[in-house]
């Protein structure tokens, strides 16, 4: 299987590795490494959902805390390219409760799943989670410029400039400061506000 993959025969990978994984019945690093490799393979393929399949049991023989946080982003993100949003946020909800780093990667991700399915509000309340409950980190600085961006590719001028405003006073020389001037301008202009948006540049 893994030399069918170096030669670029990723049907005939898929098909040995997997077969294989089915079979095998240790659970150990040789087995995470197939998986991985018939993930890879059913993706040249163009098989997301035998991709999918192959990355959840990535997370189910993962040997370490990183392999099992990497992997349950990387089939998240399979499902989310399926178009299985429902289930690819149900990959991601049970690590976003806590406070840890994998956390807010998770609720990061979930949003950006959100955002691809159109239902913005809920990217902007995952969004709200990071700026309450991470305040202070560049995650919440992100995610508060962020939950602008959303808005304005949308075109829904009156909810980015809002949040766009919001960024300004709460990171006045913030990493997206200049961006931020910029949609929330654009945003007042857009809007017929062109007292504000005059004001805005002149500050």
């Amino acid at each position: 299987g893994i030399c069918s993959y170096k030669t670029s025969d990723y049907k005939n990978a898929y098909k040995i590795l997997s077969a294989w994984t089915a079979a095998y019945k240790e659970r150990d690093s040789f087995l995470y490494k197939a998986c991985e490799i018939a993930a890879k393979s059913a993706l040249m393929n163009g098989e997301l959902k035998n991709a999918a399949s192959m990355a959840e049991k990535m997370i189910e023989s993962s040997m370490t805390l990183e392999q099992k946080q990497n992997s349950i982003i990387y089939c998240s993100e399979i499902y989310s390219d399926c178009k299985d949003y429902e289930k690819a946020i149900a990959i991601l909800s049970a690590y976003t409760s806590d406070t840890s780093d994998f956390a807010v990667r998770c609720i990061l991700a979930s949003a950006e799943i959100y955002e691809k399915n159109g239902d913005l509000d809920k990217a902007d309340e995952a969004y709200k989670r990071i700026t309450s409950n991470f305040a202070g980190t560049k995650n919440a600085e992100y995610a508060a410029y962020r939950s602008g961006e959303i808005f304005y590719a949308a075109q829904k001028y009156d909810q980015a400039q809002q949040r766009f405003t919001k960024y300004i006073y709460d990171y006045v020389n913030g990493k997206y400061a200049d961006a931020a001037y910029y949609f929330s301008g654009d945003c007042n202009i857009k809007l017929g506000q062109l007292d504000r948006a005059i004001m805005q540049n002149t500050m």
